[in-house]
């Protein structure tokens, strides 16, 4: 797991780059018990799943592609505002040791 700035410009938590759906699940299930989260919406296309969230009054995405795996992000993407990217951050601290986050 890391925190970057990705080549597009805005903050990114990587929380595993090369898994499949199953892990996905695992994820945002463990996710919403760590962080004490519900996901308001889900966008489950073919190959990739965008489900969104609140934390601490600012809306993430939880996302999920086959080839680039897991993560997280504003999402306001690039446009994400300093207290954005400072929650963001808290979430990468809250979740960066947990062994629980994935199961593996």
């Amino acid at each position: 797991m890391k925190s970057i700035t990705n080549e597009i410009g805005f903050k990114e938590i990587i929380i595993v780059d090369d898994c499949d759906f199953e892990v996905f699940y695992l994820c945002a299930k463990n996710l919403s018990k760590l962080l004490g989260i519900a996901y308001t919406k889900q966008i489950d296309d073919f190959d990739s799943l965008y489900w969104e969230f609140d934390f601490r009054e600012a809306m993430f995405i939880l996302a999920y592609n086959t080839f680039l795996g897991i993560s997280i992000y504003s999402q306001k993407g690039k446009d994400a505002s300093p207290a954005d990217n400072k929650i963001l951050d808290e979430v990468y601290e809250l979740i960066k040791d947990s062994n629980e986050l994935l199961n593996l």
